[in-house]
């Protein structure tokens, strides 16, 4: 199974799952790769049913903020059953991140 992965300041510590040059905390320029947890909860959702017209052949799709087990949040992909509702709270798992890499998870 393919891992989630943020990056971590040495310096102060701070995870960021967005990719940066410098860290907005201390301005160090240096990251180290950490393996995230796999699962979370939804913390909110909108399902897009008028994307941007690159992504028109996608529609509807969700795009959902995870919150993990270890407190980061990770907006996402989330992937439904078709006929499942999407809830507050539910738990979420992560499937992959895709080749524009944008985190997929599945509830």
């Amino acid at each position: 199974m393919e891992s989630l992965y943020a990056l971590r300041c040495p310096k102060c510590n701070k995870l960021y799952v967005a990719p940066k040059y410098v860290c907005p905390n201390c301005y160090n320029t240096s990251f180290e790769r950490v393996e995230l947890p796999p699962n979370g909860t939804v913390e909110t959702y909108t399902t897009i049913h008028v994307p941007p017209a690159k992504y028109k052949d996608e529609a509807p799709y969700n795009i959902a903020i995870i919150r993990l087990e270890n407190g980061l949040y990770v907006t996402a992909r989330l992937l439904v059953e078709e006929g499942k509702a999407i809830k507050i709270g539910a738990r979420a798992k992560y499937i992959k991140t895709d080749s524009r890499g944008i985190p997929i998870f599945s509830i």
